[in-house]
């Protein structure tokens, strides 16, 4: 079998970051804690909306959990574009912009939490695959209305 050339390498590379920083969103939208761990490493730092959760994926995970736990959630999803993806050998950085759509029941009626995001990672190349080393979440607007839940 021969080699493939450095260029197919790196669009392969690039490939696999954008599925890892994709998986992030996929996980937190289907709830899924078991994929979300997997999207991380087992060191992994995060700062999410500037509070600094500090080192480790369960620490992630658990900030995750009980940021959301006041809110009453009927609903979520998270579209990523304009997924800028630098490499440099086992070392990845990349920068997505993301619309964010949360519906809560603010007990008076549901209402859209629309957010525009950007996530910023940083990348490390695993045994298992890409996987996130440093997470930066930072919200750029936000806007709330009522919504109807079909």
């Amino acid at each position: 079998m021969s080699e493939l050339p450095q260029h197919v390498l790196d669009l392969l590379d690039r490939a696999a970051v954008r599925e890892a920083v994709v998986r992030v969103a996929t996980a937190i939208d289907r709830h899924d804690n078991e994929l979300l761990a997997r999207c991380f490493t087992e060191d992994v730092h995060c700062v999410f909306q500037g509070e600094d959760v500090g080192p480790g994926v369960d620490r992630v995970i658990a900030y995750m959990t009980t940021n959301a736990a006041p809110l009453v959630i009927v609903d979520f999803a998270h579209m990523l574009s304009n997924i800028a993806v630098e490499l440099d050998g086992d070392v990845a950085h990349a920068e997505a912009d993301a619309l964010s759509y949360l519906i809560t029941d603010t007990g008076a009626g549901t209402q859209i939490r629309l957010r525009g995001l950007r996530y910023v990672d940083q990348l490390v190349r695993t045994r298992d695959g890409w996987r996130i080393r440093d997470h930066v979440h930072r919200p750029i607007w936000e806007q709330r209305f009522p919504v109807t839940v079909l």
